[in-house]
């Protein structure tokens, strides 16, 4: 599940820096089509309500076909929704809408982009919360014989918060904290400096801002995932003698609380004073202390070698290299696309121009700017990639 996460984060992304927008409405309907390229998985998920009935029944019969066949359709949904939203963001400017009526404010126009989606992977856990409950009743008598520790089924909307903290914030939080800071940061130094220095130190300011994000962000995690401090007692002892011969420091070992719902174990943060471990409440209950030390030599062979920081390197990578490869496609199809639209303004601009005068519209003012230079330059596509350049605010302010 966190691969439909990361391919929405990577697509808001391209979206917050110009990648999109390309078939945006006119006029006061202007909203209405990346509006209508999310009804269709809404009906998925009206769809799957009704079909859940009859799997429960099917499995309440002891047909186990039926559950696999609710999970296949749990992912092709999730991952219909999502792509839904990608398209909805990348083609039809759906951040570019948001920010036609609420303004280009601090990470609150990023969130109600991808709200969407993540309303349609809730809803989806929501439908299927009766089969869930099903299971989880049918393997208390297991866990039983097996001398397992046993989970209050959650309720429905707990279940929806579990799996949302699962298989969600684990990915959105770090990175939404990175964007929050990068734009108070950038907002900041707008008010406190003029735009020639704003537009010499541009690059410091937001390498120094990433890393003040990257320090801030396990610990904002913790709290969103609800995880806590694992007891003292040999278990822990333990882990820490692990950590120690591994010559690995952590500020925590931390319990993933997922309601016994998944093994796994992770280790989150770049600086070992903001360091931490995580183990899932299923891992430490169900492994014996000698595969609970692998895990954990596991987790610290992450951190001798290295692979957080060539994560984050690899996932900007990726949100550049398809930058590069969408704006090679628009330079092969632009030219089409201004004969099919005619007034490549018709297909672009989602406002009228009296409103460039409001700064909250900014986006709207780039928009038509790269529309000019695409006709003085035949229809060649050079834009800019970063919408809250200082060179741009700067020319804003001079218009």
């Amino acid at each position: 599940m966190h691969l439909p996460v990361l391919i929405l984060m990577v697509s808001l992304l391209l979206a917050a820096e110009g990648f999109g927008g390309f078939f945006i409405g006119e006029g006061t309907w202007f909203w209405l089509l990346p509006v209508l390229v999310l009804l269709p998985p809404t009906c998925g998920v009206f769809i799957e309500r009704i079909v859940i009935r009859r799997t429960i029944a099917d499995a309440s019969a002891g047909f186990v076909s039926s559950i696999r066949r609710a999970t296949l359709r749990l992912r092709i949904l999730q991952w219909f929704s999502v792509l839904c939203c990608v398209v909805s963001l990348i083609a039809f400017g759906w951040l570019e809408v948001i920010r036609a009526f609420t303004g280009d404010l601090i990470l609150i126009d990023e969130v109600l982009a991808i709200l969407p989606a993540m309303i349609l992977m809730s809803l989806l856990w929501l439908v299927q919360w009766p089969l869930e409950r099903l299971l989880q009743e049918s393997l208390l008598m297991r866990r039983l014989d097996m001398g397992l520790p046993i989970h209050p089924i959650p309720s429905r909307w707990g279940y929806v918060l579990q799996r949302a903290r699962t298989h969600m914030l684990l990915l959105l939080v770090p990175m939404l904290t990175i964007l929050f800071v990068l734009e108070s940061v950038e907002l900041c130094a707008a008010l406190a400096f003029d735009d020639q220095v704003l537009e010499d130190w541009a690059g410091v300011l937001r390498i120094m801002a990433a890393l003040c994000a990257l320090v801030l962000a396990p610990w904002v995690l913790m709290s969103a995932i609800g995880a806590r401090p694992l007891q003292g007692g040999g278990l822990r002892d333990m882990i820490a003698t692990t950590l120690k011969d591994a010559d690995v420091r952590a500020r925590n070992v931390m319990l993933w609380p997922t309601g016994g719902s998944m093994v796994n174990g992770a280790v989150i943060g770049l600086i070992p004073s903001m360091r931490y471990v995580l183990l899932t409440d299923e891992l430490l209950e169900r492994l014996p202390s000698g595969q609970i030390r692998a895990v954990v030599a596991h987790e610290a062979g992450h951190l001798r070698h290295r692979h957080l920081p060539w994560t984050i390197l690899s996932l900007l990578a990726l949100v550049g290299t398809i930058g590069v490869v969408l704006e090679w496609a628009i330079e092969l199809m632009l030219p089409t696309l201004l004969e099919w639209s005619g007034d490549p303004v018709r297909m672009i601009s989602c406002v009228r121009s009296a409103r460039c005068h409001d700064r909250s519209h900014a986006h709207v003012c780039r928009f038509r700017m790269d529309l000019k230079a695409i006709r003085a330059s035949g229809g060649c596509l050079r834009r800019t990639r970063s919408h809250r350049s200082w060179r741009r605010r700067r020319r804003f302010r001079r218009t």
